[in-house]
């Protein structure tokens, strides 16, 4: 999250965010205020717009203060009404570790059972869609462990590794009761193609994809492909790992802001993303129940009609780097 964000969120709020459980975490639960909701296509189940994403902001261990910050996410998310945590085994630390962060998988189960929250959850996972059978099982064995839990809500092949994938694991997995929705991610352009077939010969539950403001590809192609096949997609990167922070640092809300109820730039962002027919979710990630709080404000009150999504992106593509 850009300083910029951080600065604004924290000059309105009095308290501290670790610790004991924040004023406006209090105010959130006395208020039992809830965001939007879309069905899952498969099953019409209604998912809260609004979510987490775990990618490196989980990343902590024997961390009291960062442990309790993520704790003070989770209930802000449960007294917002919201529900769905996305993480993976390759956010830790090992061989097949993207990223070398190393305890965000841990750390939700650890956080969702202090909380007590699990039964209000919606928690989704993955496995490598490369590594060979034996591996995959490891890793879902990994993923329960880590989580504290018996199942998951969603299982997802992590990463597109071309059109013709084996659907088989994942509908054992479904069938033996660790799941009760499987699906896939794809976090690059350059897969679109790909996605598109899978969506259209296999019609999985759920698609992961990157869209935001300043990365609107999947408009064109990919989402209507998701919309037809009766796939729920969710969105990651919203923010685009910062940039749109750093694009709107200093900057004043357009007029536009009022008309949606968005009261910051980062609701903006999130107002823009929900607003597509398409979109079941979207999963920013973060560690601060703050910025936690901001985003689910986002699925609250009106989003963008069409025309103003076009004014939108019109704005943003028009505004100085």
């Amino acid at each position: 999250m850009s300083l910029s964000r951080r600065h604004v969120l924290r000059s309105t709020a009095a308290v501290g965010l670790v610790g004991a459980t924040p004023e406006f975490v209090r105010r959130a639960i006395a208020a039992e205020t809830s965001i939007a909701t879309r069905a899952i296509p498969s099953t019409d189940e209604k998912l809260p717009v609004i979510g987490l994403g775990t990618y490196v902001v989980l990343d902590y261990k024997d961390d009291a203060a960062k442990a309790t910050a993520t704790q003070n996410v989770i209930t802000t998310m449960v007294a917002n009404g919201a529900s769905l945590i996305d993480t993976a085994p390759s956010y830790d630390l090992g061989p097949h570790s993207m990223t070398g962060y190393g305890h965000s998988q841990a750390n939700v189960g650890a956080a969702a059972a202090a909380t007590g929250a699990r039964a209000k959850l919606f928690i989704a996972t993955k496995v490598w869609t490369q590594d060979d059978l034996e591996l995959k099982k490891k890793t879902l064995a990994q993923s329960l462990e880590e989580l504290r839990m018996d199942k998951v809500d969603l299982i997802q092949f992590h990463v597109t590794m071309g059109p013709n994938m084996d659907w088989s694991l994942l509908k054992e997995f479904k069938a033996q009761g660790h799941c009760r929705y499987t699906g896939f991610t794809n976090s690059r352009v350059t897969s679109h193609a790909d996605t598109i077939t899978i969506l259209k010969r296999d019609k999985p539950d759920f698609v992961q994809i990157d869209y935001s403001l300043d990365d609107r590809d999947a408009e064109d192609g990919l989402l209507p492909a998701a919309h037809d096949s009766g796939t729920a997609v969710l969105i990651n990167v919203p923010f685009g790992h910062g940039r749109l922070f750093k694009k709107t640092a200093g900057k004043p809300l357009p007029d536009f802001a009022k008309d949606i109820g968005a009261a910051t730039w980062a609701q903006i962002f999130l107002k823009y993303i929900v607003s597509h027919p398409a979109v079941t979710a979207v999963i920013p990630a973060t560690n601060d129940p703050l910025h936690m709080q901001d985003n689910l404000d986002a699925g609250k009150g009106p989003l963008p009609d069409e025309a103003l999504r076009k004014k939108i992106a019109s704005y943003w593509d028009a505004m100085p780097d």
